[in-house]
């Protein structure tokens, strides 16, 4: 009986013993199952606090107002060049063609006259002040059908004097005419086209030029008197402009009036 106990006893102490429980220090955390077999170290996502957001929107505020200023500042600067340009616009002088006559004695429509033809062109200041050192110089072509192609405008006379047409004023610049051509002109048999030109500088010293160019297209005879009481005149094609409107150069160099089929 006492050796089957001893037995028994000498039996339980083989068996192995159970690990005791460890536990858990407070700075372990408890693993996730999910995150078995995943070892990549993935930073915590932040958290997204108010002064955080508030931070983000200043900075968007900021840059909408730099932007905003960048605009007003590109606006205000062009407003202010619009306003100059209209302040000159309104305060330079202008000057423009503003009709032709030509001046002789009375005389029957066709009748030979003996006194000196001169055509009158008036030249116009539209402007509120003063085109000064004014310089005008005009020619004319005498044919048939109109100007020859690539006519470049040639002036035979190049002396000008300088003058000054003053705000809302106006001149008359004389050239004269053979006085032999004067019937034929009525007649219809031979025609004329004057042109010319105004070099003139403003009050802010800026050089301008008009040019000006017209065609003789007939005349008007009192019907009582028989006499002759105005010329009529139309405008060229080409060659009316001012200032950049003006080519450098009419037509092609060394083209006068004359042409073989229809000089006169």
């Amino acid at each position: 009986m006492k050796k089957n106990k001893r037995d028994k006893n000498h039996k339980k102490c083989d068996k192995k013993s159970k690990p005791a429980p460890v536990a858990a220090s407070p700075d372990q955390q408890p693993e996730d199952p999910e995150d078995e077999g995943n070892n990549d170290e993935t930073p915590a996502p932040q958290k997204t606090t108010f002064w955080h957001v508030l931070k983000k929107l200043k900075f968007k505020v900021e840059w909408v107002g730099v932007t905003v200023a960048f605009f007003l500042l590109v606006a205000t600067g062009y407003n202010t060049y619009l306003t100059r340009q209209a302040l000159y616009t309104s305060q330079r002088a202008f000057l423009f063609y503003d009709g032709a006559q030509i001046t002789t004695g009375n005389h029957k429509r066709g009748q030979n006259v003996s006194g000196p033809v001169t055509v009158m062109t008036k030249i116009t200041n539209s402007g509120q002040t003063a085109a000064r050192r004014t310089k005008v110089i005009i020619a004319y072509c005498q044919r048939l059908g109109g100007l020859p192609k690539g006519f470049s405008f040639p002036y035979t006379n190049t002396e000008r004097n300088s003058i000054l047409i003053a705000p809302r004023g106006a001149i008359a610049v004389p050239l004269s005419l053979e006085p032999k051509l004067l019937p034929e002109l009525e007649l219809g048999h031979t025609s004329i086209t004057v042109y010319g030109e105004a070099e003139y500088v403003d009050i802010f010293e800026v050089k301008h030029i008009t040019q000006f160019c017209i065609n003789y297209k007939g005349l008007v005879v009192d019907g009582d008197t028989g006499d002759v009481k105005e010329y009529l005149w139309s405008n060229c094609d080409q060659h009316n402009c001012a200032d950049d409107d003006c080519p450098q150069q009419w037509g092609e160099a060394g083209v006068d009036c004359c042409s073989p089929e229809r000089c006169l």
